[in-house]
């Protein structure tokens, strides 16, 4: 096997052990399993309807109901949780080797970088797969993932149209933007300009078809959504609204989408769909922040908070993470000044370590690890430079070295009673 396949094996052994939490810890999803096995529980328990939003998902409806009892033992829960986290890390390969990452110490680097949470604008992270929860979300992350990747790489439909029918089925919330960034790529790349304005003017028609619906027939004459809408979008603590945010947090992701849309390094077709991406991300950031907080009442419509705009945020993230990662790992290839490569180092290194919390263990594992290598490939150059796939070599080990590490020792310091137990 390659060297990718191992990091992978041994990224998808690690990751479970030290991010699983169990079934089930977030309150909102207590008892949707059971339920879901047993559906004559709970019959008394106004908040226990089975039709809550919770509830309505591939994974309780089919998934759940499908492997019964077994669901409720942990021990079948990691194992089916780990084999999602392989096929999400597969996905995020493609997806590294769409953008133009070729080499095997390319895809380690970048594979290393997408297993850390880059975390800025609340539900908005880089995970491979959600480790908040055993719930929709974690089911809907490969599939999502797989859906940017057949969008990007220019599948046929037969690839692109199934995936966007499926992520919605599992999650509605961590849909949206995977099928919007799917469905815009398509209108671009595939309809000529006939196609594009049909495609336009129907979308037009939905929306003012749904708004009618709406106001005719789910809108109360009292006008208690405006109230039910503002209760929910200022309680959620910046859950749904991205402008809930400290100012860091929109400025760093301000940043990510300004940086995309002048990104550098890939091939024409592929930065044009980053950029298509970039945009999205700053149009889903702007358009949802400033809805939730400014809309007037006779707009406000508690359902679209479903849509959930920094969710979106994520998967705009997690493709221009991806993007900047080849990009930057190109640069440090093509560089022919020691300033230019420390630059390109430098900006991977912060790539690789952002984080609303810094952690200071994995900065020293990284730094240290570059540090030590790169004095060893000069010498083994026999040059004064370090051949360019050498550099790349030196920074996918540290990288990889770096995040193994974090899950390993976070594994056995603070995992390890619990996980015999589990065992036990």
């Amino acid at each position: 096997m390659s060297v990718v396949a191992w990091v992978i094996i041994g990224m998808t052994v690690l990751y479970p052990l030290a991010m699983f939490r169990g079934l089930e810890p977030l309150s909102p999803y207590w008892g949707n399993a059971y339920q879901a096995i047993h559906p004559e529980s709970f019959p008394a328990d106004s908040f226990m309807s089975p039709t809550r939003p919770t509830m309505l998902s591939l994974l309780y409806l089919v998934i759940v109901k499908g492997f019964g009892e077994l669901w409720l033992d942990d021990r079948v829960a990691i194992i089916v949780y780990g084999c999602l986290a392989a096929i999400s890390l597969v996905g995020i390969d493609k997806t590294a080797r769409v953008l133009g990452a070729r080499r095997a110490s390319e895809r380690v680097a970048l594979l290393s970088l997408m297993l850390l949470g880059h975390e800025f604008i609340g539900a908005s992270h880089a995970f491979a797969i959600d480790p908040i929860d055993f719930n929709p979300t974690v089911f809907a992350a490969p599939a999502s993932i797989w859906l940017l990747y057949a969008s990007l790489a220019g599948r046929r439909p037969r690839l692109t149209i199934p995936l966007m029918f499926l992520v919605p089925l599992i999650s509605v919330k961590n849909a949206v933007m995977p099928v919007l960034i799917a469905l815009t790529l398509f209108w671009k790349d595939r309809l000529r300009a006939r196609g594009r304005a049909v495609a336009v003017a129907a979308a037009c028609g939905l929306i003012l078809a749904a708004v009618a619906v709406y106001s005719a027939v789910l809108r109360p004459p009292d006008g208690s959504h405006a109230w039910v809408f503002d209760h929910l979008a200022q309680d959620d603590k910046g859950g749904a609204n991205p402008f809930l945010q400290p100012l860091a947090s929109h400025l760093i992701f301000i940043a990510m989408c300004v940086a995309g849309l002048l990104l550098r390094g890939l091939e024409a077709a592929m930065l044009a769909r980053v950029r298509v991406v970039a945009a999205l991300g700053l149009l889903v950031w702007a358009g949802g922040g400033l809805y939730l907080s400014y809309a007037p009442d006779a707009l406000k419509i508690p359902h679209l908070l479903a849509l959930h705009p920094a969710r979106m945020l994520w998967w705009a993230q997690y493709v221009l993470y991806l993007a900047f990662g080849v990009s930057l790992l190109t640069w440090l290839q093509r560089s022919r000044s020691w300033v230019g490569v420390g630059t390109a180092w430098a900006s991977l290194m912060v790539l690789y370590l952002l984080h609303n919390k810094l952690h200071p263990r994995l900065a020293l594992a990284v730094i240290g690890a570059s540090a030590l290598l790169w004095p060893v490939a000069r010498s083994r150059a026999g040059a004064t430079a370090v051949r360019p796939e050498r550099r790349v070599q030196i920074v996918a080990a540290a990288m990889c070295v770096g995040t193994l590490s974090l899950y390993g020792v976070g594994t056995l310091h603070h995992r390890l009673d619990a996980l015999r137990h589990l065992v036990r």
